[in-house]
C-alpha cells in the first residue's frame, strides 16, 4: 500500500512537546513517540476538523519509512480507513492533512497523559499504552 505521505513533517509545537517526552521517558527516537501518539489519537476516536492543517511546520522530519517502521502497511491502512471515515466533515481534507492532525493531536494527547501522571517517567507511557490507570 502506498503510504499516505512521503515525508512527515512535526509542526513547531509538536516538537517541542516531543522534546520533552524525549527527557521524560529517555525514549531516543522520535519516530516511535510519534507512533505511540499517532496510534493513541486513532485508538481514542480523535477526529480532525480541518481546522487543524498548520503551515507551522519546523525543520524535524522523517521519511514514511522511518515514522512507521515495519508498521507501515497496517499504519497506512489506518490512515486510510480514517481519513475516508471523515469525509462527510471535512470534504477538503486530503489524506496527508489528515494524517498530519492525528499527528498533532496524538502528539499533543500523548504529551498530556504522560506530563500529568503522578510520576512522569517511560512507565506512565506503557501504562498509557496498555490502558492502566
Amino acid at each position: 500500500m502506498k503510504p499516505p505521505i512521503e515525508t512527515v513533517r512535526l509542526t513547531n509545537s509538536a516538537r517541542d512537546k516531543l522534546i520533552q517526552l524525549k527527557r521524560i521517558t529517555g525514549m531516543e527516537h522520535w519516530n516511535s513517540l510519534c507512533r505511540w501518539g499517532f496510534c493513541l489519537a486513532i485508538s481514542a476516536g480523535l477526529q480532525p476538523t480541518g481546522k487543524e492543517a498548520s503551515s507551522d511546520r519546523c525543520n524535524v522530519e522523517m521519511s514514511w519509512s522511518t515514522f512507521a517502521g515495519e508498521w507501515s502497511e497496517v499504519l497506512a491502512g489506518i490512515t486510510l480507513m480514517g481519513w475516508k471515515s471523515i469525509q462527510d466533515r471535512a470534504p477538503g481534507m486530503t489524506i496527508a492533512d489528515y494524517f498530519n492532525a492525528m499527528l498533532d493531536l496524538g502528539v499533543a494527547m500523548l504529551h498530556k497523559n504522560v506530563t500529568q501522571a503522578d510520576q512522569a517517567n517511560i512507565e506512565s507511557l506503557v501504562t498509557l499504552g496498555i490502558g492502566e490507570s
